[in-house]
């Protein structure tokens, strides 16, 4: 009977550990999802504050558009690449709405250019 009773004792240590040990686990993952909030962020922030120029003629571009992938929304440019047969290739970055919408505006112009 007294071997009942340490075996009982024994497991309940073992379930006290394991609860302290699964408490310590969640506040580990809540740290590391607000480091991972953190970091996107900081990100997002860098993107949107980051500028650059695309020349759509050199490119040969012949599509613009705004994707989701992966849950972010993306640009991507459809162009001909520079080969003996014209071949199709897309271009996708992440960048703000701001300049996406520049972007769709300057590749309007560079059409409408093109058809005169």
């Amino acid at each position: 009977m007294f071997e009942y009773f340490k075996k009982v004792e024994l497991l309940e240590i073992k379930v006290e550990s394991l609860e302290g040990k699964l408490e310590d686990a969640k506040k580990q993952i809540e740290y590391l999802e607000l480091e991972k909030e953190r970091i996107l962020s900081e990100k997002r922030y860098l993107v949107e504050e980051c500028g650059f120029e695309v020349d759509f003629n050199k490119m040969n571009a012949f599509s613009i558009e705004r994707l989701l992938k992966n849950s972010r929304e993306t640009t991507c440019i459809g162009y001909f690449k520079q080969e003996q047969v014209q071949v199709p290739g897309e271009w996708q970055f992440e960048c703000s709405k701001i300049t996406h919408e520049r972007l769709v505006k300057e590749f309007l112009d560079y059409k409408s250019s093109q058809q005169k």
